[in-house]
């Protein structure tokens, strides 16, 4: 944890998100949804976005807890 906190950070927790209305959108199950786009040049690379989607992520958690029970 650093010494000093920068004056940007902003802890989401903390503060109330601001809404609209009391809806929520209705869910979308798409598994090849796009879930992030990371930003990567490995090490000598130029940077590239990398596409990780919905499926990605569960796939990443299968294998995880396979593996580390």
């Amino acid at each position: 944890m650093p010494a000093v906190q920068p004056p940007w950070q902003l802890v989401l927790d903390e503060q109330p998100l601001d809404s609209r209305n009391d809806s929520c959108p209705d869910p979308v199950y798409d598994a090849e949804a796009i879930l992030a786009l990371i930003y990567t040049s490995g090490t000598t690379g130029r940077p590239k976005g990398v596409m990780v989607s919905h499926a990605n992520i569960l796939a990443n958690l299968d294998h995880f807890s396979y593996w580390m029970g």
